[in-house]
């Protein structure tokens, strides 16, 4: 059986990271608000520039902000490149790119 979900286009990327969430590693909700803000600004790659605006935008101490970035890249949602840049898992940005979701239960 398969499911096809259509999407409010304007809470598409909360309602997948919700979704996904148990699958993902269980984000806490101020796991899933950075992931939020950065999927919302479409950023593909956290460097210094990009973390300073999604910092900003949270409205987070650098301490507190580093602590949750920590976190998620031991959930594996962001992925290290080199020592002071991360891209963002490219299965996660695949899945909200899209306007719907199929569900397929087997």
């Amino acid at each position: 059986m398969e499911l096809k979900l259509n999407l409010p286009l304007e809470d598409k990327n909360k309602t997948i990271i919700k979704m996904i969430n148990p699958i993902i590693g269980n984000l806490t909700s101020k796991e899933v608000e950075i992931l939020l803000v950065i999927a919302d600004k479409q950023i593909k790659v956290l460097d210094k520039n990009t973390r300073t605006d999604v910092r900003m935008f949270l409205d987070m101490d650098k301490f507190n902000f580093n602590n949750y970035i920590k976190k998620l890249k031991e959930k594996k949602i962001l992925i290290p490149v080199d020592k002071s840049t991360l891209n963002v898992n490219p299965k996660i940005l695949y899945i909200l790119k899209h306007n719907s979701i199929n569900l397929n239960f087997v």
